[in-house]
């Protein structure tokens, strides 16, 4: 049973967003021919990288020219190297490094589809700059990016280490060039409308000015 603070605890809150540049992270001026899936965050367990791999495992075997790009570094990079080669996929896996905003930027343009199944994760940033890219961003349902994607509308979410819905959705978006592009169009005008770095400054601006008063 939920307790209910005392009067004198209680307090209002107001949640101030991740924001992105939507110059920055825009669409390419055409769209790719591109069977190739990113992901970029650092490499630590809690991302989910190890599920993501055995997903896009699954994925491969019926999509041959399937791709998958991994940005970032971290303490699980030799671990996933040799997870891939357990899974006989290292020839279809990049794992890139650590890369500049601008090297994101260009790894999201030639995507077609961004996925990061993180098992705890608040709003981050890369999900907005998948979305602000135009591209279909996959995240777990419970973190913080359940709060902006409706899925099916303006992105995917997936169960909490679910490889077969993981697999599944990849497998959808790769597949149907239309709805991934109609997600991406959807997913663009989420952040056009409340999500870029513009609108969280003009909310944090107000937030101050209602707290001076």
């Amino acid at each position: 049973m939920k307790q209910q603070l005392p009067a004198e605890l209680a307090a209002n809150a107001v949640v101030i967003y991740n924001g992105v540049d939507p110059i920055d992270f825009s669409p390419a001026p055409a769209m790719p021919d591109s069977f190739t899936v990113l992901s970029v965050g650092n490499l630590v367990p809690i991302k989910g990288h190890a599920l993501l791999l055995r997903a896009f495992a699954d994925v491969s075997a019926s999509i041959p020219n399937a791709r998958l790009e991994i940005i970032g570094d971290g303490c699980e990079r030799e671990r996933l190297i040799t997870l891939a080669k357990a899974l006989d996929i290292p020839g279809r896996v990049s794992f890139l490094g650590r890369q500049s905003r601008a090297g994101v930027a260009r790894a999201m343009e030639r995507c077609a589809v961004f996925a990061l199944p993180s098992s705890y994760e608040g709003l981050g940033c890369v999900y907005l700059e998948a979305m602000s890219s135009g591209k279909p961003a996959i995240g777990c349902r419970g973190q913080g990016i359940d709060e902006i994607i409706e899925h099916g509308r303006n992105g995917l979410l997936i169960s909490p280490g679910n490889q077969a819905e993981l697999a599944e959705s990849l497998r959808v978006i790769l597949l149907n060039e239309d709805f991934g592009c109609r997600i991406g169009r959807a997913a663009r005008d989420t952040v056009l409308q409340g999500y870029t770095l513009q609108h969280q400054a003009q909310r944090l601006a107000q937030l101050y000015r209602e707290c001076a008063r």
